[in-house]
């Protein structure tokens, strides 16, 4: 899969931060009318969040997700409707094996970006979940990885998965 550049990682999310509350809440409705099943999952995630805060920063990193990936101009709404369903039991598993191998956050954290293979991407979400511009020390991060961070991957993995599903 190619590769998606950071200057429209860097447009989307400009697009984003400039959004009203109302637009972006409308986005999100947009987006639940069109990807139903899809929607139910990044609901799920959203509803993890402990503010209201956070639930709108998750809606902003699904948001700027969502619009990164229309990069690849492919008919998202036909493969994310299609394939989702088979995205997420794979994608699941990959995060349980992951989470369940006995490796050190650092080590499931190299397996989840192996996975992904969008470095442009994560190296985003990552600077934004964590406020730094360089790779953060995820081991003092842990708590915070896994409220905030593995959601969003997820989120990341199972669109990944879907597109690369419509490729084969």
């Amino acid at each position: 899969m190619l590769l998606i550049p950071i200057e429209i990682i860097e447009t989307a999310a400009d697009f984003v931060e400039h959004l009203s509350d109302g637009q972006r809440i409308g986005m999100m409705k947009e987006q639940r009318k069109l990807y139903p099943t899809f929607s139910d999952f990044v609901e799920h995630v959203l509803s993890k969040a402990n503010t209201k805060e956070v639930r709108i920063e998750y809606e902003k990193f699904y948001l700027i997700v969502y619009l990164s990936y229309k990069f690849y101009e492919l008919d998202f709404l036909n493969i994310i409707n299609k394939n989702f369903k088979d995205s997420f039991l794979p994608v699941s598993k990959a995060v349980i094996g992951f989470k369940e191998s006995g490796r050190t956050v650092e080590e499931t954290h190299r397996g989840y970006l192996e996975y992904i293979q969008q470095p442009n991407l994560i190296a985003f979400i990552e600077s934004k979940v964590f406020e730094v511009k360089n790779p953060p020390e995820l081991s003092q991060h842990e708590d915070d990885m896994i409220a905030s961070y593995i959601p969003l991957l997820m989120i990341v993995m199972i669109i990944n998965d879907t597109i690369k599903k419509s490729f084969s």
